[in-house]
């Protein structure tokens, strides 16, 4: 719990600070920066919480936090909320695909932390791979090179870039035909087209950056380092507590009013 907090906190925090002066300042197509460091932040939060739906989770409790520190935009709550969802989404369908195509077996998460180890499969017969759980979640390997499946490049880059598209398809959709918004509506598909078309593209293109480095960061940190997020009587895990709480304070100090007394 102390990691969904920490990461929906430094997502909320974000839109609230940063996107609150995009907003205010009228720059074109803000909603870019914002989406690239969420999926910053989702990616890095991916390798310590694989679970499904831990995206959609994050993506919630950070809706909060930019409620309790910004004016109420439904819109900008739901575009959150839509960025976590196709996260989790285009994750689990990458993450299945990418497996079948190299032929390996998922195991289920409980049976791999029940045998602890490898269990080595075969390619074809003349490729041994293997199945390795790390704390990042699942990762493969193989003696043949190039066989590798997620922890591909390319794959990431292309993950980053599909689920944008998803993200802003998503948005742009609802808020204009489930939601209604008049905003929306009034131009109808001419705007969805611009919204996707050019917010969705730059920002894809800068994930398809970002995301890549962002896993493989995550990645070296979770391997390097001892997890912060364990209550556990360690410097990193002493730091995130008193990162997530303060952030916590300040947006519940902001919701009531406190820090203009400041």
């Amino acid at each position: 719990m102390l990691g969904i907090l920490f990461f929906s906190a430094l997502w909320g925090a974000s839109e609230a600070g940063l996107g609150g002066v995009l907003y205010r300042a009228h720059v074109p197509h803000s909603s870019v920066p914002l989406t690239i460091i969420a999926f910053v932040i989702l990616s890095i939060a991916r390798i310590y919480f694989p679970q499904k739906g831990s995206s959609t989770l994050i993506g919630s409790v950070a809706m909060l936090y930019k409620f309790l520190n910004t004016p109420f935009f439904a819109c900008h709550l739901l575009a959150i909320f839509l960025l976590g969802v196709s996260y989790d989404l285009v994750f689990g369908l990458f993450k299945l695909t990418q497996a079948k195509a190299c032929g390996y077996q998922e195991l289920s998460e409980a049976k791999a932390r029940d045998y602890k180890v490898a269990a080595p499969l075969r390619l074809h017969e003349k490729i041994a791979a293997t199945f390795r759980l790390r704390g990042s979640g699942y990762a493969f390997s193989s003696r043949e090179e190039g066989s590798s499946c997620w922890v591909n490049i390319r794959n990431r880059a292309l993950f980053g870039l599909v689920t944008t598209y998803v993200g802003y398809i998503l948005f742009a959709l609802t808020i204009t035909y489930v939601f209604r918004y008049h905003y929306w509506v009034e131009e109808g598909i001419p705007r969805i087209l611009r919204y996707v078309g050019i917010s969705g593209t730059m920002a894809g293109l800068g994930n398809t950056i970002f995301v890549p480095i962002s896993l493989h960061l995550g990645q070296a940190l979770r391997g390097r380092a001892v997890n912060p997020f364990e209550f556990k009587p360690t410097l990193a895990g002493g730091g995130v507590c008193l990162i997530t709480l303060g952030l916590w304070i300040l947006g519940v100090m902001r919701y009531l009013g406190v820090t203009r007394y400041f």
